[in-house]
């Protein structure tokens, strides 16, 4: 799983939205995820992803929120036949 604005971002982590989840929440999105297949059928990707962090003046968060805290992210994915896909796009803000 590349992101899940369920478990990652900023609401996830520093709005604690992650505590309103189903306790098998993560188990149930494992029988859901497939992975990326390009049109051409190929399953090798190069990979680019950004997060973005929104300046939280006077915001006290701890090592391991900083690190999930983002406002916002993205991801695509190249095939070696030269598509480009999105993969996530997702403000989490």
């Amino acid at each position: 799983m590349l992101f899940d604005d369920g478990l990652h971002g900023y609401n996830a982590v520093v709005c604690n939205e992650r505590s309103y989840l189903p306790a098998e929440y993560v188990a149930q999105n494992r029988t859901v995820l497939q992975p990326v297949v390009c049109d051409c059928g190929g399953q090798r990707f190069a990979v680019i992803a950004s997060a973005i962090y929104d300046s939280e003046d006077g915001l006290e968060l701890t090592k391991v929120q900083w690190a999930d805290s983002y406002g916002s992210f993205f991801a695509s994915a190249k095939c070696l036949c030269g598509k480009v896909c999105t993969v996530a796009d997702a403000e989490t803000a």
